[in-house]
């Protein structure tokens, strides 16, 4: 299979010990109701583009990255329905590009668009369920083994959690498969692997029932297990949930939000088999959080927290904010607030957007219909020079990936997968890893040298 690159990062910093963010940035107000943001490299020049799903027009859209450092270009129309509630980004045909998933909540649909010159031209729409009734959530992952992207989705009416195969690698889809229809007011899934037997697991919410709960993959291949919950009894709504290593302790923890209780928590995989913890206070200052998102944005190693509200009925603007996980324990500092001014902050995410080494913060805010984001100014004292003298190759690798780094020595390699865990680490001097065990996919591979410089590229797998 041919793969070609589509993200590559280039950063080296010397790092300040806190994160400190810009002033809010207006990417666009064209699309109307914006409730999803995802950001990565859509055209395959190697800058992060931004997707966006709206509730009425411009639905579907998408903004280039025109220069690498944050600047968009106009919207980019792709599709046009009512009521998109969820827009992701996975490779769903095997050709080394980003395509586009689609939930719409009014059409009950499960759909994608096909990427088809790598390059930001998307085809129409490619159904993969036309009776996903209320669709909330859909995301790409490899849910079977087999190497190539399934979907996963949270349907609502439903009452359910259920996937998608990928029956050929190309995008043709099976039926409706089911993970549990025990989850009243599915609104949001997250595969991950939370067992560590090498298999993705689904982890869910139900608004309904306000529980949080995890659903074991048993044979690698998509047979379910039954509900594990994690919590359960709430009496306010739980709106969202996500998994990341919080702990670092080198298995997946859960996090969640209860948008009634205006908290954000997360629950300690206490074994790194699935067993959890009671929960474990965020924050208790996010004011009805619809949103939650984790992201090392002070670059001490760790996982913090990234939070949006929405208006209440005395109060119409929204906030997005974050707390520092201070220990890299989980232990987490008190609510730092990026913007006070958003008019419902839908959803909110993480990436490094200007290239600069830090993670950037972007944020929709449905009721005035911006789309923004948030500079990061952690990483000061950036060396081009050095950047340009550093190369990973050959990418695509098959086996052994060689680095080229004649201005500094190295002092240690470390690999992480699509979700942030590490799966390769090396210390010392080296110019070559080992990666032929690794399955095929992208790879962040981080290089660290002396006095706090990490340069961080990423590569393919083949």
């Amino acid at each position: 299979m041919k793969f070609k690159l589509f993200t590559i990062v280039f950063l080296v910093g010397y790092y300040a010990s806190f994160a400190q963010f810009g002033t809010e940035q207006l990417i666009s107000m064209e699309a109307e109701l914006p409730v999803s943001i995802i950001v990565a490299d859509l055209d395959g020049d190697g800058f992060k583009d931004v997707l966006t799903g709206a509730r009425s027009s411009n639905e579907v859209a998408w903004f280039k990255n025109v220069d690498g450092y944050g600047s968009f270009g106009p919207i980019i129309p792709i599709w046009q329905s009512n009521e998109v509630k969820r827009v992701q980004m996975a490779d769903l045909d095997g050709d080394g590009d980003l395509d586009i998933i689609v939930c719409n909540n009014l059409l009950d649909t499960v759909h994608w668009h096909e990427n088809l010159n790598g390059a930001g031209a998307f085809g129409t729409r490619q159904i993969v369920d036309m009776s996903a009734d209320g669709v909330f959530d859909a995301v790409g992952a490899d849910i079977d083994g087999d190497g190539d992207m399934d979907i996963v989705a949270a349907i609502d009416f439903e009452q359910s959690a259920v996937w998608y195969e990928n029956l050929d690698g190309a995008g043709n889809f099976g039926t409706e498969n089911s993970i549990s229809f025990l989850l009243p007011s599915c609104r949001s899934v997250f595969p991950v692997d939370i067992d560590n037997d090498g298999d993705l697991d689904v982890v869910a919410n139900s608004a309904g029932s306000t529980t949080i709960s995890w659903f074991e993959n048993t044979d690698g291949q998509g047979t379910f297990g039954p509900q594990n919950i994690v919590a359960s009894g709430d009496p306010t709504y739980a709106s969202d949930v996500i998994s990341r290593d919080i702990d670092g302790d080198g298995d997946f923890d859960i996090i969640g939000t209860y948008n009634g209780a205006d908290t954000v928590f997360w629950f300690e995989n206490l074994d790194g088999a699935g067993n959890f913890s009671t929960e474990k206070l965020v924050t208790n200052e996010a004011l009805q959080c619809t949103s939650i998102f984790a992201a090392d944005l002070d670059n001490d190693g760790d996982q913090d927290v990234i939070y949006g509200s929405t208006p209440s009925a005395i109060e119409e603007t929204s906030e997005v904010a974050w707390s520092e996980n201070l220990d890299g324990l989980g232990n987490f500092g008190p609510k730092q607030v990026l913007s006070d001014k958003l008019m419902l902050t839908r959803e909110v995410f993480a990436v490094d957007v200007d290239s600069d080494g830090d993670q950037d913060i972007f944020a929709t805010s449905q009721n005035n219909n911006k789309i923004v984001w948030f500079e990061n100014r952690t990483i000061l004292g950036v060396d081009n020079n050095v950047i340009d003298t550093v190369a990973v190759y050959p990418n695509p690798t098959q086996s052994v990936l060689f680095i080229s780094s004649p201005n500094i020595e190295l002092i240690q390699v470390t690999i992480t997968n699509n979700q942030g865990k590490t799966v390769v680490e090396t210390k010392g001097k080296t110019n070559e890893v080992d990666v032929s065990a690794l399955s095929s996919g992208v790879y962040v591979v981080t290089l660290s040298a002396n006095k706090n410089v990490k340069i961080v590229k990423q590569f393919i797998k083949e």
